[in-house]
């Protein structure tokens, strides 16, 4: 063993993944997706009037999220799935998100919510025609950002 150590090499070394993306340790193809592109910014809450404590949650909530698929939040009623929009909601429907897609809620924390949609698991790996990329049903599009349980609210029992 020399006793002159090459710190260059060594920092050189560190720097090289240990982790293939087909280990069986590494879930990355599972993990679900988050995409802000349908976000509206005209109604209710919009990101700009988050408070600093709210958007720590969020992007807490979201890096946590993104540990699981969205199948498994749909196990633990994290994530709920409506199909259609809801009729009750204190939000309007934007028409600029697109027909036949399921809308669907996050729970944060409290009544913090995220509402949105996610694609119908009969078009998942279907190839979209203009394209020629595939849907993916493990991506969920946030629409709202909702600080009050506004998107789908219930009435609390025994009121």
């Amino acid at each position: 063993m020399s006793k002159y150590k090459n710190t260059q090499k060594t920092f050189f070394l560190k720097g090289i993944p240990s982790k293939k993306l087909d280990d069986d340790d590494e879930p990355l193809s599972k993990r679900c997706k988050f995409n802000f592109h349908y976000l509206d910014q005209t109604q209710a809450h919009t990101f700009s009037g988050l408070t600093d404590n709210d958007k720590i949650k969020l992007w807490n909530a979201l890096k946590d999220f993104s540990e699981k698929s969205l199948d498994e939040w749909k196990i633990s009623k994290t994530l709920i799935v409506y199909n259609h929009f809801p009729s009750h909601s204190k939000f309007s429907r934007p028409n600029f998100v697109p027909h036949g897609v399921e809308w669907a809620r996050f729970r944060l924390t409290g009544r913090f919510r995220l509402g949105g949609f996610i694609i119908p698991k009969s078009l998942d790996g279907t190839v979209h025609n203009k394209t020629k990329l595939r849907f993916d049903s493990n991506c969920f599009y946030i629409v709202f950002i909702d600080l009050n349980h506004e998107f789908y609210p219930v009435k609390k029992k025994n009121t």
